[in-house]
């Protein structure tokens, strides 16, 4: 059976945009898959540039762009998604994901919409731990504060799966990093190859 990870931060856009689609391949194809966290990168959009800075004004199109088509596909989906001001740290989120025994679908859509929709602080053990039992997930509060196992498992995730982005798709030893590359996942999981 070939085996699929796949690997997410409820900070990413590009993340939470794949829920969806990665959801119904997996649902099209009868297959569970191992649900894991990865710290993503995310930075606010720049402030507009002052007259005469090409290199500033490229960087603020292109962030621009990228959140306009980010809303775009978000409409498509008919999800709500409203990007904060400053992105936040959604570490102890990450770490309540690497704690739960079963990830649900109300796990997934629950995290997400709290910082997606609903503006949440995924930092804030208090509204993590509301998240997680609200998705029928029960933690132990020092156990999602202490960030210890979180920090070997993004380095893990890094050494061994050499995924450097969310979301990350491991099937088999074949890395795919966005949801782009969903229809040639699909083929992979279908046929079972791997390496």
């Amino acid at each position: 059976m070939v085996s699929l990870k796949i690997y997410i931060d409820w900070k990413s856009p590009a993340s939470y945009l794949a829920l969806g689609p990665t959801l119904r391949l997996l649902d099209e194809l009868d297959l569970q898959a191992v649900w894991l966290p990865l710290r993503s990168a995310q930075s606010p959009l720049p402030a507009a540039p002052e007259p005469g800075d090409v290199g500033a004004s490229h960087r603020w199109t292109r962030a621009h762009a990228r959140q306009r088509m980010h809303l775009h596909y978000a409409d498509v989906q008919g999800l709500d998604m409203k990007f904060p001001a400053q992105p936040g740290s959604s570490d102890l989120a990450l770490n309540a994901l690497l704690l739960a025994n079963d990830c649900s679908r109300t796990l997934l859509w629950n995290f997400f919409r709290a910082y997606w929709v609903d503006g949440l602080d995924l930092n804030n053990a208090g509204v993590v731990h509301d998240l997680a039992t609200q998705s029928g997930v029960e933690l132990d509060g020092d156990n999602l504060v202490d960030l210890g196992a979180l920090e070997v498992h993004l380095t893990q995730a890094l050494e061994f799966d050499k995924v450097v982005d969310a979301p990350g798709y491991v099937v088999g030893e074949e890395v795919f990093i966005g949801r782009e590359h969903l229809p040639w996942i699909r083929e992979c999981l279908l046929h079972g190859e791997q390496k």
